[in-house]
């Protein structure tokens, strides 16, 4: 249903692709200001190419990746680290018909032995900031969304499966194949289990602004949690129900 894929962007219409340069060049300038002055050891790409090589990386790291496609536009360059850090300028899209494309840059870090992981995304907005619309999922004003997606995120990261079990919608499906028919349940799967270091760096990023929705519902992190108004277009009040929970790992 959902899905990430990764390719390199061609045949933009001449206005947009006006926009990402000028976002692009502006990048490379401060990573440039940024190498000069050794600030946290970043170092330009001398070419901003996303060769075949960079590709692989980029989509060996992004396997898996949930609800939003990234395309690679531009690799900017490389931070010196424990692990190399590689920078993609990229194009995100929700993954649903007449999303809107916004702009992002994709954090790859590469250990020594090769292998690639996605270490964090940072969302650049195309075009003039615009306010959180959410009513596509439900009539609530999009601060109770905020303010619901907020204690939602801020329980996940805390692993307070006590508090986020009143949120979810029952039954739910829980990773592997465990079908959770109500809170105990749930309760009974999360306890002992923590939250998988990949999607803890997901959600530590999620601000809870500008969330991607779609037919589905409202998206937190890559796809950590789905969010659904239970009660949109029915002539009842509205009522936002987490409806999909992954990323709980048992601990060790």
């Amino acid at each position: 249903m959902y899905g990430c894929k990764a390719g390199i962007l061609s045949g933009e219409k001449v206005y947009i692709m006006k926009k990402l340069m000028a976002i692009c060049l502006a990048l490379l300038m401060a990573l440039s200001v940024a190498a000069a002055a050794g600030a946290d050891g970043w170092r330009v790409a001398e070419d901003n190419e996303v060769t075949p090589e960079r590709l692989a990386l980029f989509n060996q790291a992004m396997e898996g990746l949930l609800g939003v496609s990234y395309e690679p536009i531009a690799y900017l360059g490389t931070q010196a680290a424990e692990e190399v850090i590689h920078c993609y300028l990229c194009r995100a899209t929700v993954v649903y018909p007449g999303a809107e494309p916004t702009l992002s840059l994709v954090y790859i870090s590469e250990a020594s032995e090769g292998t690639a992981s996605l270490q964090r995304i940072e969302e650049l907005p195309l075009g003039d900031e615009q306010e959180d619309d959410y009513s596509a999922l439900t009539s609530l004003p999009a601060e109770e969304v905020t303010a619901f997606a907020e204690a939602v995120r801020d329980a996940y990261l805390r692993e307070d499966w006590a508090a986020l079990a009143p949120l979810i919608r029952y039954p739910i499906t829980l990773y592997p194949e465990v079908v959770a028919e109500d809170e105990a349940a749930f309760l009974a799967y999360a306890e002992g289990r923590t939250v998988h270091p990949s999607d803890r760096a997901q959600m530590t990023e999620e601000t809870c602004r500008h969330m991607f929705v779609n037919g589905e519902g409202l998206c937190l992190g890559s796809g950590q949690v789905w969010i659904l108004d239970v009660n949109y277009m029915k002539e009842e009040a509205p009522l936002l129900k987490i409806i999909s929970v992954t990323g709980l790992v048992e601990g060790e």
